[in-house]
């Protein structure tokens, strides 16, 4: 009982947090699990994912640069479909995953990469919300 307990509150407050609608959620659910994955990483994991994109959240774009990087995955690493979702010319956002790229040194066009990146931007957003950003 304990554990389903944990289980619930965990979905409802990513479900809230990621303003996932309905506002029905199941743990079980692939969108709630991208949410608490963060959650559930250790300190020190934590930690070294902040450490490994300190430069792109030092950039002044950066809510721009990651804006664009999410919206990438979610139309699964298709620059064309991603381009067109935010908006913008196709080599704009070329140039802002090069840009990516350069400051974090993994390899925009890998998936293995940008599972990371986008595990650690997640991490990043959720301990921005929650004001617990690891030292």
């Amino acid at each position: 009982m304990n554990e389903s307990y944990a289980n619930a509150a965990a979905a409802i407050q990513a479900g809230e947090l990621a303003g996932i609608k309905p506002s029905l959620y199941a743990y079980n659910d692939w969108r709630i699990t991208l949410e608490v994955l963060p959650r559930q990483l250790s300190k020190p994991m934590k930690k070294k994912l902040m450490v490994s994109v300190e430069g792109l959240i030092s950039q002044k774009d950066f809510s721009i640069l990651a804006g664009s990087f999410i919206e990438y995955c979610r139309h699964n690493l298709n620059v064309s479909k991603a381009a067109e979702a935010l908006y913008i010319h196709r080599n704009t956002l070329n140039y802002r995953l090069k840009r990516i790229s350069r400051l974090t040194l993994l390899d925009i066009h890998s998936f293995e990469h940008c599972l990371l990146l986008y595990i650690a931007l997640k991490c990043y957003q959720n301990c921005k919300q929650i004001k617990e950003l690891p030292k």
